[in-house]
C-alpha cells in the first residue's frame, strides 16, 4: 500500500513538473425545444462541470468532466437533478496567438433522477470549443455540443441532437 502511494505521488509531481495536467470547470446552459407526437416541449438545463485532465503534447490531450446540474421542462411537474462523468479526448487542430481551437469526442454516463424515480443512460458526443490562454498557467474554455447522442436505460428514450448547448469556464494548467 504504501508503495502505491509513493508512485502515485511520484507521478503527481512529474506530471505538475512537466506543467502538463490541468484542472478546470465550466457552466453549461442548455435550452431544447422539442416536438413528439404532436406536443411541443422546451426544457433549460444548467450545470456545472469540473475538468481534469492531462496533454499529452500541444496536440492531444485526455480528460473528463463530471456534472452535476439541473433540469425543468413545461412538460415535467418536478425538475431533474442530473449526475454525470464524461470523459474525452481532446484534438487541438489550430492555433491562432492565444487561441488554441479544438474538438473533443466524448463518451460517458448520465443518471437523471428527481424525488421519486431516475434513469441513467450513455450519453456521447462531438463537442468543439476554443481554449484562450492569458497566460502559461491560465485560461478561458468555451465549447458546445455540436453533435450529440444519448441512449437511456428502460427504453425511456435514445436520440440525436445537434448543437444543444455552450459551455464557459477556466482552465489552470500545472
Amino acid at each position: 500500500m504504501k508503495k502505491s502511494l509513493v508512485v502515485l505521488l511520484f507521478l503527481c509531481i512529474v506530471s505538475i513538473a512537466d506543467a502538463q495536467t490541468y484542472i478546470g470547470g465550466a457552466l453549461s446552459l442548455d435550452f431544447v425545444n422539442s416536438k413528439q407526437g404532436g406536443r411541443s416541449s422546451t426544457s433549460y438545463t444548467i450545470e456545472f462541470s469540473p475538468e481534469i485532465g492531462y496533454n499529452f503534447s500541444k496536440i492531444f490531450a485526455v480528460g473528463t468532466t463530471f456534472g452535476i446540474g439541473y433540469m425543468d421542462s413545461n412538460s415535467m411537474s418536478n425538475g431533474m437533478t442530473i449526475c454525470g462523468i464524461l470523459p474525452y479526448v481532446r484534438a487541438t487542430f489550430a492555433r491562432a496567438s492565444i487561441v488554441d481551437f479544438f474538438v473533443d469526442v466524448a463518451a460517458g454516463y448520465e443518471y437523471m433522477f428527481d424525488s421519486w424515480d431516475g434513469v441513467g443512460g450513455f450519453v456521447s458526443g462531438l463537442r468543439p470549443g476554443i481554449n484562450i490562454h492569458f497566460t502559461k498557467r491560465f485560461g478561458l474554455i468555451a465549447r458546445t455540443t455540436l453533435l450529440s447522442y444519448s441512449h437511456m436505460d428502460n427504453n425511456t428514450g435514445s436520440g440525436f441532437a445537434i448543437n444543444t448547448n455552450l459551455e464557459l469556464g477556466v482552465l489552470f494548467n500545472f
